[in-house]
């Protein structure tokens, strides 16, 4: 929130805009950046894990990728709920002090964002590893094997 209100007073500096303008639009895109970014997690794992899905034959690994998959939606939907729902109306969290409202604390969005970020480290994870034990008992020649496990393994970024 502090970056982003310097930001936007930089922005009414440069622009002779008002400040409180420059914070409301700021903030509205900082809402609609973060409901971008969670809505494009979930098919950028799912594309990683049918790709390893139609790889794999061993059902542990299937039941793994598919946990991964469900786990990813389910965390991306309950963080865009909770943002959706964090201030009614909505459009209170960018309109901070110029509509009445009425908003849950900010440690609401501190704990999904903590939520958030442990479901994505545990899924990344999950991508980096599990193409790695995918190719493990595969019959490649060494160096082929390690260059598919290198390549798949970069879902982690």
């Amino acid at each position: 929130m502090l970056i982003t209100r310097k930001r936007a007073e930089w922005y009414a500096i440069l622009n002779k805009g008002s400040l409180s303008t420059s914070i409301n639009n700021w903030l509205q895109w900082t809402v609609i950046g973060q409901m971008i970014y969670i809505a494009t997690i979930v098919p950028i794992k799912w594309s990683i894990c049918v790709a390893l899905l139609r790889i794999t034959i061993q059902r542990r690994y299937k039941y793994a990728l598919y946990a991964v998959m469900f786990l990813a939606l389910v965390s991306a939907a309950i963080v865009e709920i909770t943002i959706l729902t964090w201030c009614t109306p909505v459009s209170a969290q960018w309109h901070v002090a110029e509509i009445p409202s009425k908003c849950k604390s900010i440690e609401v969005i501190t704990s999904i964002s903590y939520f958030l970020g442990a479901t994505s480290i545990s899924s990344d994870l999950a991508c980096a590893i599990l193409p790695i034990l995918i190719f493990w008992k595969v019959q490649l020649k060494r160096s082929v094997k390690v260059s598919l496990m290198i390549v798949l393994a970069l879902g982690v970024l």
